[in-house]
């Protein structure tokens, strides 16, 4: 996979971000179809990089003493905690076997495709 890396171009989003736009074009023209008309999603780009420099970025002393950032920043880490901690990943890992223990009249290889 790593030898893979070495031949995808830099990012769209990244170049734009450089002010590299004759480069991010050329990496859009390489990810996408040459037949593909790119340039509205290059506009794109460039409006969602502007975007990001307008609404800038926080310290993580900002983030963790401002109560505007507080809430939100503890309620997802509070959520993604639970997540983990509450054994998602063994249940996703062991539902094959669950349902064959079970009894279950469901086929245990049956796979949900997201």
């Amino acid at each position: 996979m790593s030898v893979w890396l070495f031949f995808m171009p830099e990012s769209p989003f990244y170049l734009v971000g450089q002010g590299k736009l004759r480069e991010a074009e050329e990496s859009l023209r390489r990810l996408r179809s040459s037949k593909q008309d790119i340039s509205i999603e290059l506009k794109r780009l460039e409006t969602a990089k502007r975007s990001q420099e307008k609404i800038g970025s926080i310290s993580l002393a900002t983030l963790l003493t401002e109560k505007r950032y507080l809430k939100p920043f503890v309620i997802a880490m509070s959520l993604m905690f639970l997540q983990q901690f509450g054994g998602v990943n063994a249940i996703m890992f062991y539902t094959q076997t669950i349902f064959e223990k079970a009894g279950s009249s469901l086929d245990s290889g049956l796979h949900y495709n997201y």
